[in-house]
């Protein structure tokens, strides 16, 4: 099965005025809101901590649209990322290049799944004919995101704006991913 992501999400699980007060870069509510010089480097450090807290527990945490793509027909097709919102659409295309939409099949959100009710008889091309479209993640909010996977991210935006070099010099170490890893590990996707 390939996946892509159709419809990235809008918004980070960290807002930046969450991370300004998490750095303590703000004393109040207006000076968290203002416009500072470092607010591109604080996005892409947010951006950077996102991406690790979602690679290691193999989820989506703000909304995101898939597709995925099959080469043929399943009884039953286990979606990767979940927590699974809704399936928006599910189609086949023949070996004739006809696209048809196909509704004979249940969603099982819980554990994201799409059961197939009923095999169609068309026969399919030969490349990523079925295409299921779908809604994963938390929720379009950073309220949305559950307080663990939060602060595993807020710990990695300190460390990351603290530590801004690959390697330093001088300062000894303490093992901060196994902290983050600690709180991520409860939501990490398993499936056997």
């Amino acid at each position: 099965m390939k996946t892509i992501i159709s419809v990235p999400p809008v918004i980070y699980p960290i807002s930046l005025v969450s991370a300004k007060f998490h750095l303590r870069l703000a004393a109040d509510e207006y000076s968290a809101a203002a416009y500072t010089a470092e607010d591109n480097l604080l996005t892409g450090i947010i951006a950077a901590a996102t991406g690790y807290a979602e690679s290691f527990t193999r989820r989506p945490l703000i909304t995101t649209t898939f597709i995925s793509y099959l080469d043929a027909w399943m009884a039953e097709v286990l979606l990767p990322f979940p927590p699974l919102q809704s399936v928006e659409a599910f189609s086949y295309t023949d070996s004739d290049g006809v696209s048809t939409l196909f509704t004979n099949y249940t969603i099982d959100l819980p554990g994201s799944r799409v059961m197939i009710n009923e095999i169609p008889p068309a026969a399919l091309r030969e490349v990523n004919p079925i295409a299921i479209t779908y809604k994963a993640g938390y929720g379009d909010t950073e309220e949305s995101v559950p307080g663990p996977i939060k602060q595993a991210i807020l710990l990695l935006i300190g460390h990351y704006y603290q530590n801004r070099e690959a390697v330093v010099i001088g300062i000894s170490a303490d093992n901060l991913p196994q902290a983050v890893d600690a709180l991520l590990w409860p939501y990490r996707e398993i499936r056997w």
